[in-house]
């Protein structure tokens, strides 16, 4: 108790801010495909209750605009503050979207996003989501619509690229482009999704929020989360399966929180499969949703203590240099109040697609990656735990009463480029290929050298030279028993980011057909030695030696015994003629 009174003392002496985080504030940009192929791929319209969710959890302050886009672009709200009034707006707007459009202008939508981002970013983030069905679409003639994509490609994209933005993209159809928008969300450090089906939206939405805009999350565990006193508003996402009962809030002093009537300092808002719950002012403590559990809910809160982290390249290489840093800030200052920070946990739980998890402490210890002690920053190596494939990291900070979450996914690539043999095994023109990876790497600034080792072991660099489409490869020599090549890579990420890695060897021919090596040099004979002749000494027979003595030892205790024997026998005679010798005394009657 002593403990958790202390804490909220000291979280509540902290002074205020009005801002979710002190961190530079963002400028959203979505835009969304109202094509007619989307009445079969989203034929409820699940894009609607998908856009309100990412309206409702914009927070105060930042910036956003929401268009749509098919042969025409239509602006549905001007890009302006988010605000009440601007949220109202974006929501009752939202109706707005359908599937009547001819044509999918990729390229016109993301031209209109761009207007006002000419200069440069400044302190705003700039971000671009992105949901389409389709592909670059503005004709009934292939040759125009490739032309088309083509102008995205070399004149749309270096704007993002100008501007500083970073594009997020959602694919609901199979039949999407999705080379593009992957190159999209590669080229620009943003990050990309598909939907099997028109019903996931609504999560992929929150996923790609999450990625997108980094807002602060109270954990929730078995549908409990704490509440402390630096906490000015809280938004709970609550999704809910079908034939669920209505969800409910219970908040610490007993009040229970439903859609009717909604909380009186609060909004409630429901949608087809999800709850959306806003409580300002929200008391301290314990609180309990009363739903069904879904990882995808979230408890995101408006807060004077607020954790960060910094950015993390959503797309890496396996064994590339990844740390995670974190620290909170409090009105523009990071907190290093020691007393504070030694009730708290920092910590990084790394989730993969198939539900592993490993844990890790954050450390403020100097020791690297941490760069000074004590300084309230805290940092951890991923570089060993990550592996291929991708993972979600959630950084937690944890204390009796004070919590806090951030979430953040990333993509991880097992190497760079691809290695592989082309050609028929006993070829003449068998050649080795090494192929770049551009979500990993920048093509043109790949390069490569190899070496190859013979079956007899010896070595040799091999040349490779760099085609027209960035792959490097080299003949082969078709002789019989088995080789091996070697690499060494080196290059840069799409966002410029310097690698270097080794990538995959190869091995090529029969490892039954081993050409015999010749046979070595015998040495030179050893000079002759002379041996001096010694007197023949037998060997030393040990067994003999110890039946010797133990027939010995058996001797003299025989020996001593008869020994005793006699010396007894020879006493007892003496007495009885000494006994014999001696009258008895008389007895007077």
């Amino acid at each position: 108790m002593k403990i958790w009174i202390w804490i909220i003392v000291v979280v509540g002496s902290l002074s205020s801010v009005s801002m979710a985080a002190d961190s530079a504030p963002v400028d959203l940009r979505i835009l969304i495909d109202t094509s007619g192929s989307m009445h079969r791929t989203d034929p409820l319209n699940l894009r609607v209750p998908a856009l309100r969710l990412v309206v409702g959890l914009l927070p105060r302050g930042s910036r956003a605009g929401i268009f749509t886009f098919d042969q025409r672009v239509v602006t549905v709200v001007s890009p302006g503050e988010v605000n009440a009034a601007w949220q109202e707006k974006a929501r009752r707007s939202a109706d707005r979207i359908n599937s009547k459009g001819l044509f999918t202008n990729i390229g016109a939508g993301l031209d209109q996003a761009l207007i006002g981002w000419e200069g440069p970013a400044g302190t705003s983030q700039r971000k671009v989501m992105l949901m389409t069905d389709g592909m670059v679409d503005i004709s009934k003639d292939p040759a125009v619509n490739a032309a088309a994509r083509e102008r995205v490609l070399s004149q749309t994209l270096p704007r993002v690229h100008a501007a500083g933005a970073s594009i997020y993209t959602i694919a609901l159809s199979d039949e999407a482009d999705h080379d593009l928008l992957r190159q999209f969300a590669r080229d620009t450090n943003g990050w990309h999704e598909q939907a099997a089906d028109a019903g996931l939206l609504q999560r992929l939405f929150l996923r790609i929020f999450n990625q997108a805009v980094q807002r602060e999350n109270l954990p929730l565990k078995d549908n409990r989360f704490v509440v402390d006193s630096s906490v000015h508003e809280l938004t709970l996402v609550v999704f809910r399966r079908p034939g669920a009962a209505p969800t409910s809030l219970l908040a610490p002093d007993g009040t229970r929180y439903n859609r009717e009537p909604p909380p009186a300092q609060g909004r409630w808002a429901s949608e087809q499969d999800y709850d959306m719950v806003t409580v300002e002012k929200p008391i301290s403590g314990s609180w309990q949703v009363q739903a069904d559990t879904d990882p995808d809910n979230r408890v995101m809160v408006v807060s004077d203590l607020n954790l960060e982290m910094d950015p993390i390249p959503p797309l890496a290489l396996v064994g590339e240099h990844m740390d995670v840093t974190a620290r909170l800030r409090e009105h523009g200052k990071i907190v290093t109040d020691h007393a504070f920070l030694g009730l708290l946990g920092f910590t990084v739980t790394r989730t993969t697609e198939n539900g592993e998890h490993d844990l890790r402490p954050l450390r403020d210890d100097g020791m690297t990656p941490d760069e000074t002690a004590g300084d309230g920053v805290f940092s951890v190596s991923l570089a060993d735990l990550l592996h291929p494939g991708p993972q979600e990291l959630r950084v937690t900070v944890e204390g009796a009463t004070f919590q806090r979450e951030l979430h953040y996914s990333v993509q991880l690539y097992p190497a760079g480029v691809e290695t592989k043999l082309e050609g028929e095994e006993k070829a003449e023109t068998r050649s080795v290929v090494v192929r770049p990876i551009p979500e990993v790497v920048d093509p043109g600034s790949l390069a490569v050298t190899a070496t190859l080792t013979d079956p007899l072991g010896a070595a040799q660099p091999l040349t490779l030279v760099r085609g027209p489409d960035g792959a490097w490869s080299a003949p082969l020599p078709a002789g019989e028993g088995r080789y091996l090549v070697v690499f060494q890579a080196r290059g840069r990420t799409p966002q410029g980011r310097t690698l270097s890695f080794i990538p995959s060897p190869l091995t090529f021919g029969n490892a039954a057909i081993m050409p015999t090596p010749p046979p070595a040099p015998l040495p030179p004979p050893p000079p002759p030695v002379v041996h001096v002749a010694e007197p023949y000494s037998p060997p030393t027979s040990w067994t003999r030696v110890g039946g010797i003595l133990v027939l010995v030892n058996a001797l003299i205790a025989l020996g001593i015994w008869f020994g005793r024997r006699w010396w007894r026998q020879r006493n007892e005679a003496i007495f009885l003629d000494l006994a014999e010798q001696i009258e008895p005394p008389s007895i007077p009657l």
